[in-house]
């Protein structure tokens, strides 16, 4: 296979931890082999950068390669670093998994299971499936791994949604999906001939969650107010104590 020269691409390496992904350059890319990425933390001291390396990344690690791909976007890629020199990294077994879609609508997270099957094959075998988050432009699920065979990238399939009051069967295109080190496979679909009362249906059920979260806050701060002002409290009525025994 062709080796595609794509010096000075940024990309970011990704490792499924609540940290930023690590930015770096592309210096040379070969689809369905491996990748060699050069590590872009140029604000950051030497000591710094051997550091994050050392803490996140090393030899045998699966990582998720987000290259920014022009017209295509952000094109996704997993792969598993093969050796690490310095500040150069490379990574072999490299897959694309897609492209990233960046949905416009606000999405709220929740977590259900549900099954959904492939509309494109002659018997359409059911993947059980755990949804994590929804808008009016996509959804968010994860699949097991041994279903990875059954997932094909812009192929539409159908699920079906529980929006509170009542549940919906919907129809997306699967646009991209990674495995995770969990053994999981995350996965993301954009909506397909949505319908206007399908998509009132979902709109309702984000602005619900929405709702649910921002009342959650607002008595969690509540809870942290009354926590201070009866530790302001208690300490007021130490000093007053420390006075008398003084006195």
């Amino acid at each position: 296979m062709e080796k595609r020269n794509t010096t000075l691409v940024k990309a970011f390496i990704c490792d499924w931890t609540k940290k930023e992904p690590i930015p770096a350059f592309v210096l040379e890319l070969d689809i369905e082999k491996e990748a060699i990425l050069n590590i872009n933390l140029q604000d950051k001291a030497e000591e710094e950068i051997e550091s994050e390396i050392e803490e996140r990344l090393w030899e045998g690690k699966l990582v998720e390669l987000r290259v920014l791909a022009g017209n295509k976007g952000v094109v996704l890629y997993t792969g598993i670093i093969s050796y690490i020199l310095k500040e150069r990294i490379h990574i072999r077994e490299l897959k694309e998994r897609g492209n990233l879609q960046r949905r416009k609508d606000v999405k709220a997270k929740f977590v259900a299971e549900s099954e959904l099957c492939c509309l494109s094959v002659d018997i359409p075998e059911e993947i059980k499936i755990t949804l994590r988050d929804i808008s009016a432009g996509g959804i968010g699920f994860y699949a097991n791994k041994e279903d990875i065979d059954k997932l094909i990238l812009n192929e539409e399939y159908q699920t079906v949604f529980d929006g509170g009051d009542t549940s919906i069967t919907l129809r997306f295109v699967l646009r991209w999906f990674m495995e995770m080190e969990n053994g999981k496979i995350n996965c993301g679909g954009q909506f397909n001939g949505l319908k206007k009362m399908d998509e009132m249906i979902i709109r309702k059920f984000v602005f619900d969650k929405e709702r649910e979260e921002r009342k959650a806050l607002k008595e969690e701060l509540e809870r942290e107010e009354e926590l201070r002002a009866l530790m302001k409290e208690l300490e007021k009525e130490k000093q007053t104590q420390a006075e008398e025994v003084k006195s």
